[in-house]
């Protein structure tokens, strides 16, 4: 499947609705029929539809500081980009140059 291939690929998607994170990358752990078994940081699992399944950009796993160099701009991405650079004390995130 193209959505855990690629040269951008980080074999991860997104979680929807984390108990505690509300969006939470999670690392795909086996693909059965319908959906995938995903793995979060905790080790948690969940169980994402194939059709609602979203890559994870790899920037965002390490908070980018201009929102517009991202390859997606989903929910999830988003908000773990802020979150990821709010806990190394990075608040200030720009949009464009």
């Amino acid at each position: 499947m193209e959505l855990l291939t690629g040269s951008k690929s980080t074999g991860q998607v997104w979680i929807e609705n984390h108990p505690s994170e509300g969006w939470a990358p999670g690392r795909v752990d086996s693909v059965e029929e319908g959906h995938y078994i995903v793995v979060d940081e905790a080790g948690q699992k969940f169980d994402v539809p194939h059709h609602e399944a979203q890559p994870v950009d790899p920037l965002c796993l390490q908070g980018a500081d201009d929102l517009l160099s991202l390859g997606d701009f989903s929910e999830g991405t988003l908000l773990h980009n802020v979150r990821v650079r709010y806990f190394k004390d990075q608040i200030y995130t720009g949009i464009g140059g």
